[in-house]
């Protein structure tokens, strides 16, 4: 058996050597991957529906079908419906999209602190 479990751990620090050498690839040439492409595409997707009441129908009605979406995959009905909610309330009190800090880089991160201490 420990035949076995030899080959099956060294592929299985080669695959987290690769994924961790992916990860430095994207991050450096800021190529932003499905789960970024998905939370811009919420984030604009729900501040554009809530602005105008025939959008908004039509959103809760694409939730409705992620929710079930979600169930299928074994989500709680009851905590997927409550998460969903939680994101709306949060959209409609003024929540923002929130930034990718540790994309900026030097001289944005300076122009940002910059223009922060200036307004305080």
């Amino acid at each position: 058996m420990a035949d076995k479990t030899k080959p099956h751990d060294a592929r299985l620090a080669k695959q987290r050597e690769y994924q961790r050498e992916y990860r430095k690839r994207m991050k450096a040439s800021k190529t932003p991957d499905r789960n970024a492409i998905a939370h811009a595409f919420l984030h604009y997707t729900v501040s554009e529906a809530l602005g105008k009441e025939s959008t908004k129908q039509k959103l809760m009605l694409i939730l409705d079908k992620v929710a079930d979406l979600l169930i299928e995959q074994g989500y709680d009905k009851r905590a997927t419906d409550t998460a969903i909610d939680s994101l709306l309330d949060r959209y409609e009190s003024g929540w923002d999209f929130r930034r990718k800090v540790h994309l900026l880089t030097q001289a944005d991160t300076e122009d940002t602190a910059a223009a922060e201490a200036d307004e305080g």
